[in-house]
């Protein structure tokens, strides 16, 4: 699954050339999704993250209802290439327990480069045709007026909306690298947002868990997340218990023997394997070594750190 979030209706048409800014592409107010509006205090700043005010109790099941009935709609239209129910999911053998997922028609290059009749505009990231791509959209959520949370059928994109798009497994369980320990790098000391380290995991990652604020939570991960862009460090995320865990990846800059940066569920211990043999013979050895292939060495791991300290000290405190 992918989040895109809209800043307003005039993103796009800021961010390109005037000949850019005449392609379709670049709209989607004229499609018509379901929209979730969350409850008018549960995106309250100051309300304790502890009670977790971003989503009223009542509101996980009702999102998660609307999540996999979109899900089973573009299934049943052949909007996906394979149904992920069906694939064969085992344990690895071993201490870490990682998983393993046996889908043969799986296509590890599903984020290559589209076309010119896919994308108007190329930066830091895709903007598709949303006429041609707009079944892949599931729905939006954006903050509500009302008192209590409320679901439209059919409604336009609004602003400063996150789309969700169909892209992913939907994982039930937590995945192996959210049970693992971590020891603290920062703390604001309020008892909201801290920065962790991961201790023996196999990749070196952070963890940000927010227990107040969230909407300052975010800002610092972004702010984090555009400095690594900035300096050519590759990364993945994990967004945990609705928010309020975050694992960071950063990853080794790319070199021919390391053509590609893992996935996010690779990182957090999920593979995808297109060979029933690869599949059958997979060993946990052999997963450790295909993370630490990615990992930063501790020198660099050490800069990430400072990074992310320095950062949140900055924005949190």
């Amino acid at each position: 699954m992918v989040v895109k979030q809209l800043k307003d209706d005039n993103f796009l048409l800021k961010c390109a050339t005037p000949d850019q800014a005449k392609c379709p592409q670049f709209s989607c107010g004229s499609i018509q999704i379901p929209l979730y509006c969350f409850a008018s205090q549960s995106l309250d700043d100051s309300g304790p993250f502890g009670r977790f005010s971003c989503i009223p109790d009542d509101e996980p099941s009702t999102l998660e209802s609307l999540l996999l009935a979109q899900w089973e709609d573009r299934m049943w239209k052949g909007i996906y290439r394979y149904d992920v129910t069906t694939s064969e999911i085992k344990i690895i053998g071993g201490r870490r327990k990682f998983l393993a997922q046996l889908n043969e028609e799986w296509n590890m290059d599903h984020l290559s480069d589209p076309d010119e009749n896919e994308v108007c505009w190329r930066g830091d990231s895709f903007i598709f045709n949303w006429v041609k791509h707009h079944e892949e959209l599931l729905f939006c959520v954006a903050s509500g007026e009302k008192a209590i949370p409320e679901l439209i059928p059919t409604a336009p994109v609004p602003n400063a909306s996150i789309l969700v798009l169909s892209n992913a497994c939907y994982f039930s369980n937590p995945l192996p690298v959210e049970v693992m320990p971590v020891v603290t790098l920062w703390d604001n000391g309020l008892g909201g947002t801290r920065i962790c380290s991961l201790i023996d995991y196999p990749i070196k990652a952070l963890l940000f868990e927010s227990k107040s604020n969230l909407k300052v939570s975010v800002e610092v991960l972004a702010e984090i997340c555009s400095c690594l862009q900035g300096k050519n460090i590759p990364y993945s995320f994990l967004i945990s218990d609705c928010g309020k865990r975050i694992f960071l990846f950063p990853q080794q800059m790319r070199t021919s023997t390391n053509s590609h940066a893992l996935s996010s569920w690779e990182c957090s211990g999920h593979f995808v394997f297109k060979s029933r043999n690869d599949f059958d013979q997979v060993t946990e050895e052999a997963m450790l070594k295909r993370m630490a292939t990615v990992s930063l060495d501790e020198p660099g791991f050490q800069v990430v750190k400072q990074l992310c300290c320095s950062i949140a000290s900055k924005l949190a405190s």
